[in-house]
């Protein structure tokens, strides 16, 4: 009832805001969400020790898990982040189009859609 398959229907948001995760650690996140195609919507990663081999790890993980939804949100303030890797992850997103930036429905209500 709540094995691989729950994760691969999961669109959710997933917070390690204010965990203290190392790139180490985000790497073994990001493993774990490509091997069970669990699909974020939100994924929060800030306050915490990301810094350039964080960054490369979300970098491939946008890359290489094309069967995953788009990450619509993706929170990484806070962190040991620079600008060259902050760069590095534009150009990956920019790669990626027309996936990223992935686009959103919005009713007349201005809320989001689905």
């Amino acid at each position: 009832e709540h094995g691989e398959a729950s994760l691969r229907r999961c669109r959710g948001e997933v917070d390690f805001s204010h965990n203290g995760m190392s790139n180490e650690m985000l790497w073994m996140l990001l493993e774990t969400f490509a091997q069970f195609e669990v699909q974020t919507a939100s994924l929060k990663l800030f306050a915490n020790r990301i810094s350039q081999g964080g960054v490369l790890a979300i970098c491939e993980f946008i890359r290489m898990n094309k069967r995953a939804d788009a990450i619509q949100e993706l929170h990484l303030s806070h962190n040991e982040i620079d600008d060259e890797s902050a760069l590095e992850l534009m150009r990956t997103l920019h790669a990626e189009r027309p996936r990223y930036p992935p686009h959103r429905v919005i009713d007349e209500s201005g809320d989001s859609v689905g």
